[in-house]
This record gives structure tokens, sequence and C-alpha cells, in this order.
């Protein structure tokens, strides 16, 4: 995931050794630097630098190659400089639509869907992040009051491609949300 000279490679290069040397600050501001500079836009940072670090430490991680410590340590800095990112990114007007973005319930990554999350900001809806692990039968209840146009839902693992079907399933069978989109996303489903 880090070969090549591509721009974007090299930073994402920089950002994963900073943190595995223990410098998340000059990780973050590696990324932050690059977006204030305009060199790149700040969305883009997000994707094809810092998620790029993390998939390559997630691919560490598999291969036996980081610990995860290494691992939990690169999402840390992660999500701050994701948030820092989204603090740097134009907004669209606020256009009267409402998502809800999530992990399904037993899915602890949330960095995927933040992402999700973000990107709807920035283009001008109404979020409700409800993070990882959410489960579906509380998922309901929390978005009767707010009301929602779209459901965004991720997952990282096979096993938990029944949770998702489970959870459509439950939204289909209320009469509320029986016609809210739902978007799936994850590894699973590409």
């Amino acid at each position: 995931l880090l070969s090549g000279a591509d721009p974007e490679v090299q930073l994402a290069r920089q950002f994963l050794l900073a943190v595995m040397e223990g410098d998340a600050d000059r990780a973050i501001e590696a990324v932050v630097d690059a977006a204030r500079s305009g060199a790149h836009a700040p969305a883009r940072l997000a994707e094809g630098v810092v998620a790029r670090a993390l998939g390559e430490i997630g691919r560490m991680w598999q291969v036996g190659d980081a610990s995860v410590a290494d691992e939990h340590l690169c999402s840390r800095v992660a999500e701050r400089a994701l948030a820092a990112l989204a603090a740097l990114t134009p907004r669209a007007p606020r256009n009267g639509l409402r998502v809800a973005t999530f992990s399904i319930g037993g899915e602890m990554h949330e960095i995927g869907v933040r992402l999700v999350a973000d990107a709807f900001s920035a283009a001008g809806w109404s979020v409700l992040h409800l993070g990882a692990n959410m489960p579906g039968e509380h998922l309901l209840q929390a978005l009767r009051d707010p009301g929602i146009d779209l459901l965004a839902v991720a997952a990282t693992l096979g096993l938990h491609v029944r949770n998702v079907a489970r959870l459509v399933e439950l939204v289909r069978l209320d009469e509320e949300f029986d016609r809210v989109p739902i978007l799936v996303g994850g590894t699973p489903f590409r």
C-alpha cells in the first residue's frame, strides 16, 4: 500500500513512520501542513494518506510485522489527524438532509465510517455519527427524534455481514424507516 513515488504515498510513509517512532505530533503536522499549503485537499489527504497508512498498519498486523499496540496507536493518531483535516475541509451549505453513520453491532472499527461521516458533512448533510458497535435494537430509537434521510453502516469483517443483514431487515420492518435508503460499506462489501 505504500509502494511508489506518488506524493500521497510518500506522505503516508512519512505519517506511518512518525507514528511508529512515537511522534504523533510530527505525523499529524505532516498532513495538516500539506492541507494548509494547498498542495492537497484535506479530504484527499484523509483518504490518500491517513487511510492508506491505516491500511498498511493493518496489513503489517496481519503478517506479524506490527503488534496490536502498534495498530491501536496508529488508529488513535489517525483519528486526531482526521479530526484536524475535517476542521480544514470546506463545507457546502446545509442541504436539509440528515444521515446517520455507524459501525454495526459487534464491529469495533469506526475510522472508515468516520471518513464517510466527514464526507457527508462536507457535502452539506447534517451528520449523526453514532460510532462503533451500534446495536440495531437501539439504533431506531436513537433516530426517532431527529429523523433521518439515509443510514450509512459499516463492517470490516465478513462475520459481521449477517448483523448488517439483520439491521436492514429491522429497519425495513419499521414503518417510520422502511423507505430510508441504507448505504453499506467496508471490506466485506468490496
